[in-house]
């Protein structure tokens, strides 16, 4: 067959032929796409008679699925799945740090004395913004 070249003139009348095209399908109704809007959810729709009485919110009834049923038999690449296999596997992993649980008092009045510090200068930041 080769290649055939068109002119622009050609191409818009072949463009202007298959929206005509179009449209007479569309208007004939020959096509069974629905609207964009139209999602599939008539089947949710309530029928609501005025003067109804509702004595509580609507009940989603379906069954919560655990991760791991969802993930069943596929192959996960995440970067967490890696490194815990690897720390059930002995090898390196995450690991987590011992909590300090009691600070001394010298320490506690410094980080509060830091805290109140940086507080203030938030403070004094919004402040200056607000004023403009």
């Amino acid at each position: 067959k080769g290649i055939v070249l068109k002119s622009k003139e050609e191409k818009r009348q072949l463009r202007r032929e298959r929206e005509k095209k179009r449209k007479a399908r569309q208007k004939r109704g020959g096509t069974n796409k629905q609207p964009a809007d139209a999602k599939d959810f008539d089947d949710f729709e309530d029928k609501q008679v005025f003067g109804d009485t509702v004595h509580a919110p609507p009940s989603l009834n379906f069954k919560m699925r655990n991760m791991e049923e969802k993930m069943a038999g596929k192959a996960s690449s995440l970067l967490l799945a890696q490194k815990l296999s690897k720390k059930q596997d002995g090898g390196g992993g995450v690991v987590k740090k011992a909590k300090k649980e009691h600070l001394s008092m010298a320490k506690k009045a410094m980080l509060e004395k830091e805290r109140q510090r940086v507080v203030e200068a938030y403070r004094a930041l919004k402040a200056d913004k607000i004023s403009f």
